[in-house]
């Protein structure tokens, strides 16, 4: 059964936010920056099966600022309204 996985820090954990999409699960990563030049970011955001969304959870507000936001691309993704896979705040 495939499983939808919201992960924080996925740019540390691209091990895990790969092996987790090559397994058929939808992850989404968040990860703080995107305006870093380090490769495993631009990496993460290639593979398939993994929607990168730009997000600071570094407080319960921005975590549930987060969930939400991830909630909206479920849904569009669910009614094929999701117009691109990168989500930006």
């Amino acid at each position: 059964m495939s499983e939808t996985v919201l992960m924080t820090g996925a740019s540390f954990g691209r091990d895990t936010a790969e092996t987790l999409a090559r397994a058929g699960h939808t992850v989404f990563a968040l990860m703080r920056g995107f305006a870093f030049p380090e490769p495993g970011i631009r990496r993460i955001a290639a593979q398939p099966g993994i929607d990168t969304v730009e997000r600071d959870v570094g407080s319960d507000d921005l975590v549930d600022r987060a969930v939400k936001e991830v909630l909206v691309l479920c849904f569009q993704r669910m009614t094929h309204a999701a117009p691109d896979r990168h989500c930006r705040a």
